[in-house]
């Protein structure tokens, strides 16, 4: 018996398992802080990779899925409808993996533009399990100016301004 996949399914697929990896990693590997020291607690949840990396692990693979579904369009299928909420979904609970990390200024101002990219993933896997498109771009530029002012607040020289 032969089973069909589309593209969709196979990246989100790939994107859960990578994710369920970190998860697995932290939960038996537990580390501390952004130079990847052992825990001494075993506390969990504690950072395993610095932030940089973690972006490039990531925040980097997920804007290039997330800004490939958008190009399409508006969703025209179930299909697309459900990749798009599921992109939503990963960007609120990557936003929770961005919070973890200590900054060496302002963790505040770090902490809300998290809550800011949490509340637009958010906000696109509502609008789009409710099949509203202009709530989907909405959510979706909402998502990549979060990152943008992170990027500019936090990023020095080297995070990139995203391109929706």
């Amino acid at each position: 018996m032969k089973v069909k996949s589309s593209p969709g399914f196979v990246r989100t697929a790939a994107a859960v398992l990578v994710v369920s990896g970190l998860l697995l990693t932290l939960s038996v590997f537990p580390l501390s802080g952004d130079d990847a020291k052992p825990a001494a607690s075993g506390k969990l949840p504690q950072p395993v990779v610095d932030t940089h990396e973690l972006m490039e692990l990531f925040g980097e693979p997920y804007f290039e899925y997330l800004k490939e579904e958008m190009s399409k369009g508006a969703p025209d299928s179930n299909e697309r409808w459900k990749t798009v909420r599921n992109r939503g979904w990963q960007g609120a609970e990557i936003a929770n993996l961005f919070a973890m990390r200590k900054v060496e200024k302002n963790q505040a101002e770090w902490l809300e533009y998290c809550a800011q990219m949490q509340k637009a993933g958010v906000g696109m896997a509502d609008a789009a399990k409710a099949k509203n498109g202009d709530g989907v771009k909405k959510s979706y530029q909402a998502l990549v100016k979060s990152c943008n002012d992170c990027h500019t607040a936090f990023g020095e020289d080297h995070a990139p301004q995203l391109e929706p």
